[in-house]
């Protein structure tokens, strides 16, 4: 795309820089995301972005598969620059090129005395599993073995060795540059740089969350232990009345507020690290269960995170209740087994009121996790949820999972995200933007 250039303009320098600034010669602004630039554009090319954009957006939709990728394939010419996660898509086109051909070459000489009924034997796999002579772990208790396997192969196969040999060599540099390039390889799948930033992040949260959910003493209640989040107000409305007394009155303050004052500081800085942890997930991806109860319909931090906090503080202490409950009934149950050596049958019935309690709140567990899930996959951008109570839950324990890449995208990717000031135009959305 360039930027528009206006007709020469025979005049003075104010009259040139009127003419363009002029509101006839501009219809929308759009700023690409990632590069910091911003766009004016002209009528007739504001239209061609809308109607690029719609056409795109119509290919997309196409209910046949098989047309759909026609569209993508042949029309937008989308789909060539999606390749699989593999070491020669790291390579440069002419090294990527001579892997192709090679790995053609080779297929031909692997499978060239294949019967019908027999499974085509995969090149690129056999050359992934090839391993040089001096990196081969049995070469150490056999040499003379090995050593003479690696001969034998030479000899009696020349061109299919040379070949995997110099594919191996191919692969080996696509692999270095994938991890120049920040990519984790394990056990052949290729991961981002961002899992292990999302790892710690994970630690992080439930380093902060274990801070979070310790019993504090009331300054109202002595004796009395009640949540993070309740005795900082709790601490923050003494330290306001202690500031209102007079002196002759706040002789209980003097000797207790420096305790109170460093109590509420730091029980600040652990909320707000609990907070910061949950937002730091969600910005990489992954939904806390507080974020996932979260009130999404408003921008502040605290005012969207309280309800999402409180929700999963409830659904703990559901949870809490309905395991006491579990465990109560099996001991009373064990403890009658024992009395009458197992000769006598469990008195189940006995036990109706704990059980229908027990399903009531099993049900509100399942309730809310449900409502979690539901709000997680109606998210934009998409998040996985990561859910872990404070105790064992069995029931709802979804752990995280590192996210194999699977497929690139090459570098001259056709498309750009855009935005726009027109609400039915390019509002956030990918269009043909180069």
């Amino acid at each position: 795309m360039r930027s528009y250039e206006p007709e020469p303009f025979e005049g003075s320098v104010e009259q040139t820089a009127g003419s363009v600034c002029e509101d006839k010669c501009w219809a929308d602004i759009i700023y690409i995301t990632g590069t910091g630039d911003f766009w004016l554009l002209t009528q007739d090319v504001a239209d061609a972005l809308h109607e690029a954009s719609d056409e795109l957006a119509d290919w997309v939709l196409t209910e046949d598969p098989e047309q759909r990728m026609r569209h993508l394939a042949e029309d937008a010419g989308l789909i060539e620059c999606f390749l699989p996660a593999r070491p020669e898509n790291f390579l440069d086109d002419s090294e990527r090129q001579s892997v192709k051909e090679k790995l053609e070459r080779l297929a031909e000489l692997l499978n060239a005395d294949r019967a019908e009924e027999e499974e085509e034997i995969d090149a690129g796999r056999r050359v992934s599993e090839y391993r040089p002579l001096m990196e081969n772990g049995w070469m150490w208790i056999s040499p003379l073995l090995v050593s003479g396997s690696y001969a034998w192969d030479r000899l009696t196969r020349p061109e299919e060795t040379r070949l995997i040999s110099e594919l191996h060599t191919l692969y080996q540099t696509g692999t270095e540059k994938a991890k120049e390039a920040g990519y984790v390889m394990d056990g052949g799948r290729y991961y981002g740089a961002w899992e292990e930033e999302i790892e710690k992040a994970l630690e992080t949260y439930r380093q902060c969350r274990e801070k979070f959910i310790r019993e504090m003493v009331s300054v109202d209640n002595p004796g009395e232990f009640i949540s993070v989040s309740d005795a900082l107000t709790e601490y923050q409305a003494f330290l306001e009345d202690c500031e209102s007394m007079t002196p002759k009155d706040s002789s209980r303050c003097e000797v207790i507020r420096d305790y109170f004052q460093a109590s509420a500081e730091q029980l600040d800085a652990d909320v707000s690290a609990y907070q910061m942890s949950i937002l730091t997930l969600a910005t990489l991806g992954v939904a806390t269960p507080e974020w996932a109860l979260a009130d999404v319909t408003t921008t502040s931090m605290q005012g969207r995170l309280e309800p999402g906090v409180n929700g999963f503080d409830y659904y703990n202490r559901t949870l809490k209740q309905a395991v006491d409950i579990f465990k109560d009934v099996e001991d009373e149950l064990s403890e009658w087994a024992t009395a009458t050596a197992r000769r006598a049958q469990l008195p189940v019935h006995l036990f109706e009121e704990e059980r229908t309690e027990f399903q009531r709140l099993t049900n509100q567990l399942d309730a809310l996790y449900e409502a979690a899930d539901h709000q997680v996959a109606r998210m934009v951008p998409q998040r996985v949820l990561y859910w872990q109570a404070d105790i064992e839950d069995q029931r709802h324990a979804l752990g995280y999972e590192r996210q194999s890449i699977d497929v690139l995208v090459r570098n001259d990717f056709p498309l750009r995200e855009l935005s726009s000031q027109w609400d039915s135009a390019l509002s956030a959305m990918s269009a043909c933007g180069t």
